[in-house]
């Protein structure tokens, strides 16, 4: 169940006026952890169409686990991480709707080009629970919200992350190609990486804990000037270009 009691709490403290707006700060806190371009960043830098190629180990792990049944041709981006299975942003809630890019730069498919490459299809990250039942839902331990704060009968708001105190269920996390869980996808909530591979997003680099790792990227790029995508809040169902 989740709990204030042990819960962890960050504030940046650029007080704003406007609730929306402290909001709009918190949530890019969250954007940018998730999918922020840059050096050493979540994404290389991409174009303003078209966002840069994740750090995150999740897209490598699919073409992985896709290769036998889904690779015509070679991999559009050849993977980075090992073949054994770690799904970190589960951390953040589930499902996880993938979808890979299916075009070059330029226009062209994948398929067209000479010669020609493919990405895997698309995907669902769901996870199975202690007795085998395959699930969806699984709500997110992260809050980012604006805090009103009152003085002398004014109101005004601070953007806040907080972290609930709660435990992963009993269960693991599981890649889907439509309804078909992929065999041998499983991995624990708490992976963050794979033995033998080297982590390739630095905001993972020395930690064991999503919310760990979280707190401290905060600590070093809250104060960064940062937007999260118009329309893309992030809550309920997560779909991410790969």
């Amino acid at each position: 169940i989740p709990s204030l009691a042990s819960a962890d709490v960050y504030t940046s403290w650029l007080i704003k006026t406007d609730a929306e707006a402290a909001w709009a700060d918190a949530l890019a806190w969250l954007y940018g952890f998730r999918q922020g371009p840059g050096e050493d960043a979540a994404r290389e830098h991409g174009c303003p169409r078209r966002p840069g190629r994740s750090r995150w180990p999740e897209a490598d792990k699919v073409r992985r686990l896709a290769s036998d049944r889904h690779q015509t041709h070679p991999w559009a981006h050849p993977p980075r991480h090992n073949e054994v299975p770690v799904w970190p942003r589960a951390g953040l809630g589930l499902p996880i709707v993938g979808q890979f890019q299916r075009k070059h730069r330029n226009g062209e498919l994948w398929q067209a080009l000479d010669p020609p490459r493919t990405e895997p299809p698309d995907f669902t990250l769901k996870w199975r629970d202690a007795k085998g039942q395959l699930r969806e839902r699984l709500a997110s331990p992260l809050i980012v919200k604006a805090m009103p704060l009152i003085n002398s009968g004014q109101v005004s708001y601070a953007p806040i992350a907080l972290w609930l105190n709660r435990a992963m269920p009993s269960g693991r996390v599981v890649l889907c190609f439509g309804d078909t869980p992929v065999s041998g996808s499983e991995a624990a909530f708490e992976d963050l990486h794979a033995a033998g591979e080297t982590c390739q997003y630095k905001a993972l680099h020395g930690h064991t804990q999503l919310r760990e790792a979280f707190f401290a990227w905060l600590r070093d790029n809250s104060r960064r000037p940062a937007s999260a995508p118009s329309g893309k809040n992030g809550r309920r169902r997560r779909r991410s270009r790969r």
